[in-house]
């Protein structure tokens, strides 16, 4: 019976899935020019966008001319711009990344607030689905800050 087992398995490896550690790992591998570290345990791929950045909003501009990949972290947002093919094995290059404890988000801003980016979507169902993975990562994120506020003040 035993050495049965042992040549199926020789002949069908065992083999964990994958975990979100290893995917976003995966992703970190395909951007150049990103200084943050991305493969941390806590850190999880929430949803991935293709949006498009306005640079200008009094300015018309080609939907295409900023086309951006949106990285949305449960507690992070990364923006990518798509490599034009080369030789390289990665796919983006870094734009910027931006911690979500602490950040408001607004689909309508006034002359009163700070703005600090601006994206348009191909459809509406894809800028609402965004939208809410967007408001429930600065939700969670703010949860667990709080959590991990009380805990400290309890260990003290």
């Amino acid at each position: 019976m035993v050495v049965g087992i042992y040549e199926r398995i020789q002949l069908r490896e065992l083999r964990s899935n994958e975990d979100h550690v290893t995917y976003v790992s995966k992703v970190e591998q395909s951007i150049v020019g990103m200084k943050t570290v991305l493969s941390v345990p806590h850190r999880r791929l929430v949803c991935c966008s293709r949006l498009f950045e306005v640079t200008d909003v009094n300015k018309a501009q080609k939907q295409a001319a900023h086309q951006r990949e949106v990285f949305l972290f449960n507690d992070l947002i990364v923006i990518l711009k798509l490599c034009p093919k080369k030789k390289s094995s990665a796919a983006y290059t870094f734009c910027k990344a931006m911690g979500l404890l602490g950040m408001q988000f607004h689909l309508f801003e006034n002359e009163y607030k700070k703005q600090v980016l601006n994206f348009c979507a191909q459809s509406a169902e894809e800028l609402l689905k965004f939208v809410e993975d967007l408001k429930e990562s600065i939700s969670e994120v703010s949860e667990m800050e709080q959590i991990r506020i009380e805990c400290k003040r309890l260990t003290f």
